[in-house]
């Protein structure tokens, strides 16, 4: 594969939502995280990018909490909230610095 072609599949990448996997085991710098806080206690995160969108990272953590539980029912108090991010950017002699706000969704969940 040439340069160009390479260069394009990650602009094009880099265009997607942070998909439904741990945070790590893809190219995205986002997914899940969870903690073990006691027996069927847990601490679950989601951080999204620029093309998540809040619905869709609480109901990745909604998800998680499912699995860490599985078949039993689940309590929870979902938190929302944001982080932002500067890029700094350059063409020429110019500077463009740009912020991006990226959903994340985070909850203590307790297994019934």
């Amino acid at each position: 594969m040439n340069r160009t072609a390479f260069a394009l599949l990650l602009v094009m990448l880099g265009g997607c939502a942070i998909p439904y996997a741990p945070k790590g085991s893809t190219i995205y710098a986002g997914g899940y995280t969870d903690k073990k806080l006691s027996d069927g206690e847990y601490l679950v995160r989601f951080e999204g990018n620029a093309y998540n969108t809040t619905d869709q990272v609480v109901e990745f953590v909604k998800r998680r909490a499912s699995e860490l539980c599985g078949s039993s029912e689940f309590e929870t108090d979902i938190r929302q909230f944001f982080t932002t991010h500067t890029e700094i950017g350059f063409t020429g002699s110019a500077v463009y610095p740009s912020r991006h706000r990226f959903p994340n969704a985070e909850a203590q969940v307790k297994c019934k």
